[in-house]
């Protein structure tokens, strides 16, 4: 429950570990992956440094999966590709299910049976995959809405793969909500190019199509939790396509301006913490003849 180590191609974590141990161990081999880094620079935004210190990896995806609750952690690892091993209560065999799979409240998982570990892939390759947060503050603040996107392409520049992820998207907080996946989008960019000005217009329409369709069946529900159904809609389709935009510009890092590469920046980790300090006078002599500015 307590394991750290790489197997094969997975960095494996115990299921006890906490938030900040998990960030720890893909850091120290940020290398290896070309997720490792988005990853650990969006767990670094959850909550705060002692609640990382103390909320589990598998507590998180358990609250997510029971009770809806709009985990930071959740959609980055359904988006990287994450397993669970899960001892089986029924048959007492160590089995292998997917974050989305345990997500989607499948009967794979039952009451009694026990997550042992987490396993997270080293993607390589012509992969490119990134995450992305939008709340009231950067940290220590519940998400308004959060995703993850990869994209694996062929070495002519077409897709192969493509996992799209939101959450945030279904009634915060409420049984049975849980990360989406935009399959549609997904299915309309396989063997096209992102490279290409017309698809990635395409792509976002059609995103924005297919996120906001769930939007609109979300706000009928949480009209009295927002004041207003359309400000729930348009707030987080506006982040919608945001978030898909800079994706793309991530795509294209190579090819783009340095204007254009700036929409891709990822403003809360290049801002760095801020900081304060107040000096005290040591004695009475200094004390006096200090000027105190207010």
């Amino acid at each position: 429950m307590r394991v750290s180590r790489i197997e094969g191609s997975n960095l494996i974590l115990g299921a006890a570990r906490t938030l900040n141990d998990l960030r720890d161990a893909l850091g120290a081999v940020q290398s290896k992956s070309k997720s490792f880094e988005a990853l650990v620079n969006h767990i670094g935004k959850i909550a705060s440094n002692h609640v990382r210190n103390q909320a589990s990896i598998a507590g998180n995806l358990v609250m997510a999966r029971e009770n809806g609750f709009l985990s930071d952690l959740a959609p980055i690892m359904q988006g990287a590709g994450a397993t669970l091993s899960v001892l089986d209560n029924s048959t007492g065999k160590i089995k292998s299910v997917s974050v989305e799979t345990f997500l989607s409240d499948s009967s794979e998982f039952q009451s009694g049976d026990l997550i042992v570990d987490v396993r997270i892939p080293m993607l390589s390759g012509n992969v490119v995959f990134r995450t992305y947060r939008s709340a009231v503050r950067p940290r220590n603040c519940h998400a308004i809405l959060n995703s993850s996107m990869m994209i694996e392409t062929e070495a002519d520049g077409k897709i192969k793969s493509s996992r799209i992820v939101f959450n945030g998207v279904m009634e915060p907080d409420a049984k049975g909500s849980r990360p989406v996946r935009a399959v549609q989008t997904e299915a309309f960019l396989k063997g096209k190019s992102l490279r290409d000005a017309g698809t990635i217009a395409s792509a976002t329409s059609k995103l924005c199509d297919e996120i906001g369709g769930m939007l609109k069946g979300t706000a009928k529900s949480v009209s009295s939790y927002e004041g207003k159904c359309g400000d729930f809609v348009s707030v987080r389709l506006a982040l919608v396509r945001g978030f898909f935009t800079k994706f793309a510009v991530a795509c294209n890092a190579d090819k783009a301006t340095a204007e254009f590469r700036s929409a891709s920046r990822d403003l809360v980790v290049d801002r760095g913490s801020v900081e304060s300090k107040q000096e005290f006078p040591q004695n009475d002599a200094d004390a006096r003849s200090a000027v105190y500015v207010i």
